[in-house]
């Protein structure tokens, strides 16, 4: 995979230069080429905040039980979350708000005290 940024800077040996990040590169690289106005990404160490730095991206590494983990093949119960890429901070913000949400399929999420109404939604 190639950063969308620096496609062409490879080595001698066809190894991208710039490197598109982490596990969740092809997220952040579909966002940066402009393919998906957002993704989702898993992070554990790094697995957002990488990729998104390499290709000029927002993202939001959530506390453990604002978002679901249902469906997430987990490295580390205590660590993995998943979290929006978005090219601005407002959509980073709209989209982290969305996927915020009490889910009875993840125990994690079930202290959490968000009311009904969604603040953003308005605006």
């Amino acid at each position: 995979m190639k950063n969308p940024y620096a496609p062409a800077l490879m080595d001698d040996r066809g190894i991208p230069v710039v490197p598109p990040g982490g596990s969740s590169a092809g997220s952040a690289v579909a966002v940066a080429a402009g393919l998906c106005a957002a993704s989702i990404g898993i992070e554990t160490s790094g697995s957002l905040l990488y990729p998104a730095s390499q290709n000029g991206l927002v993202t939001v590494k959530p506390t453990v039980g604002l978002v679901s983990r249902a469906g997430i093949a987990p490295i580390a119960h205590s660590q993995d979350t998943a979290g929006p890429m978005t090219r601005t901070v407002r959509d980073a913000a709209m989209l982290l708000n969305v996927l915020a949400a009490k889910d009875p399929l993840d125990p994690a999420t079930e202290r959490q005290r968000r009311s009904v109404t969604t603040p953003m939604a308005a605006g």
